[in-house]
């Protein structure tokens, strides 16, 4: 297409006073009439089932391209700066859409190519939505109204889901004109025993309806029963400072949903359960209890029956425990004990090894993995939450002594764990009337006479000559010899007098007494003349403690 230039001439006479004649100087315009290129490549898309989407190709200009105009059946409907145009509100049918490019001079492009289009009639629904549910199922009330949540899994549609309905007992609860876009509801119900059944629906753009959900159900009661009261409440004290409570369930027409927990009157707390621990009470105080049930609606029993508890303040000790046994291995001692019994309850337990301490326990054993070479004397203690101490257990002894790495396996025949006791009558450990830890003289101090009746509590040097003298005939181990005539130098005494036919129970039995003193004091000129078989006899009988102890470990791991 060719092209006109029309010229408009200016002339510019500039006149020079200082000079003679005058210099024209000439400029020329011109108006732009050369319209864009044709927008290329239109495309349009239909958004079932309302909108059209157009896209095209930049048009270019000498000077610019301004924008274009959009037609729709052979009319322009907008122009648009941009090479996109959605075209909404249409109604389903036919449509045949081009577009054309302007210039700032308004010079207009010819049309691009026609690009068409269907729109068609949605008559599909929304799948229905899956998975309702409710919560709570069940919900309580006596005068309140109560909230139910409703929730649900997305539908899905060919245009796109616009919202949902909810429906209660076949009533719909929600409109369109407010669109339900989430998939959860939350419904308010009134007060009143009623059963409400809900159902959820989805919708498009179209107004097409999905089927119904399945149903989900909830249960509103008007509930003004209260629950009947607990019964058999008792209370025990467990510590200085605390009380224990337990109950029988109550019952209720619906169900319990707690308790309230009163201490002389007032309410202290609450449980779940059918138990509460008080933690406010001091010693020396009498308190009373008394417990209330409830429902969810609110409605509570009638107290139960009130319990009186005097809570005392810990000044008695422990027993001692009992039945206190050791069990030698190959490198550890195992001991163990009968519980102790005391008013308030047991704290735990301190373990003593030849008169000192090496442990504190809360079980009824002790494994010693540390034990001494030779005897090993064990003695228990309890003590409680008022932290007052039993008396010591009765003591029990324990010979070990070490493997050797050259001792062969042996085979004894019988063998049995060396587990110690500790009866009342005799001295614990594995004492026979035949000695088999006597000592020689050049371990013990020079042994004078005996010259006054000895008994248990006393300390002197005449308790040292009587221990010396138990030692040096396998009665008493020699570490033993303090001066202290306590519980294990009583059972040496005893086991003494019993071996030597002096009397072997009731009264002076554990005393030393002139029949007593008088069998000693023969015995003590022997203690200078103890063989040397006595210490062989010693070595052998610990070899074949090892050999024991060996064989039992290799039963357990046969086992």
């Amino acid at each position: 297409m060719a092209k006109k230039n029309v010229f408009a001439v200016a002339v510019i006479l500039t006149f020079s006073f200082l000079n003679i004649g005058f210099a024209p100087i000439i400029r020329a315009q011109s108006a732009d009439t050369e319209p864009p290129t044709i927008p290329s490549g239109l495309s349009a898309t239909a958004n079932q089932p309302s909108s059209v989407s157009l896209s095209w190709g930049a048009s270019t200009d000498n000077v610019g391209v301004a924008g274009y105009y959009v037609y729709r059946n052979g009319s322009a409907i907008i122009s648009v700066s941009g090479t996109s145009f959605t075209d909404s509100s249409l109604v389903p049918g036919s449509y045949q859409y081009a577009v054309a490019a302007y210039d700032a001079a308004g010079n207009i492009s010819f049309k691009s190519n026609t690009a068409t289009v269907a729109l068609m009639q949605d008559t599909d629904p929304p799948t229905a939505p899956t998975g309702l549910s409710v919560t709570p199922t069940s919900t309580y009330t006596s005068t309140s109204s109560v909230q139910v949540t409703l929730s649900w899994n997305a539908s899905t549609d060919n245009d796109g889901v616009a919202g949902y309905y909810v429906y209660r007992s076949g009533v719909k609860i929600t409109t369109s004109t407010t669109p339900l876009t989430a998939t959860s509801y939350t419904d308010t119900l009134p007060p009143g025993a009623w059963t409400y059944s809900y159902t959820v629906s989805a919708y498009d753009t179209s107004g097409n309806i999905s089927p119904y959900s399945s149903p989900a159900t909830v249960v509103v009661l008007y509930d003004v029963t209260p629950p009947v009261a607990p019964t058999s409440v008792s209370a025990e004290q467990t510590s200085l400072s605390a009380v224990t409570l337990s109950w029988t369930r109550a019952t209720d027409n619906i169900g319990v949903t707690g308790y309230d927990v009163f201490r002389d009157d007032l309410v202290i707390g609450t449980s779940s359960t059918t138990t509460y621990v008080d933690s406010g009470v001091t010693g020396g105080n009498s308190y009373s209890y008394a417990i209330a049930a409830y429902d969810a609606a609110g409605n509570v029993s009638a107290s139960s029956t009130v319990t009186t508890i005097a809570v005392m303040n810990d000044a008695t000790p422990p027993s001692p425990p009992s039945g206190l046994s050791a069990r030698v291995g190959t490198s550890t001692i195992d001991v163990s004990w009968n519980p102790s019994s005391d008013a308030i309850g047991i704290a735990g337990y301190d373990v003593y090894r030849n008169g000192a301490q090496v442990a504190t326990v809360t079980t009824t054993f002790y494994f010693d993995a540390a034990p001494v070479v030779g005897s090993n004397m064990y003695g228990v203690s309890a003590y409680n939450q008022g932290n007052l101490f039993s008396s010591s257990s009765t003591v029990v002894n324990a010979e070990w002594y070490p493997v050797s790495a050259t001792t062969t396996s042996t085979v004894v025949s019988a063998p049995s764990p060396v587990v110690v006791s500790s009866p009342a009558a005799t001295v614990a450990g594995t004492q026979s009337s035949s000695p088999q830890s006597a000592v020689s003289s050049s371990t013990l101090p020079s042994v004078s006479l005996l010259t006054t009746s000895l008994f248990y509590g006393l300390r002197s040097d005449q308790v040292s000559t009587l221990q010396s003298l138990l030692a040096a005939h396998g009665y008493l181990a020699s570490n033993l010899a303090t001066g202290f005539f306590g519980t294990l130098t009583e059972q040496a005494v005893q086991k003494f007098q019993c071996d030597s036919g002096i009397l072997c129970s009731g009264a002076g039995w554990g005393i030393v007494g002139p029949k007593t003193r008088g069998v000693l004091n023969g015995l003590a000129g022997g203690i200078a003349t103890v063989s040397s078989s006595s210490s062989s006899t010693t070595s052998l009988n610990a070899q074949l403690q090892a050999l024991e102890r060996q064989l039992l470990d290799l039963e357990a791991q046969l086992k």
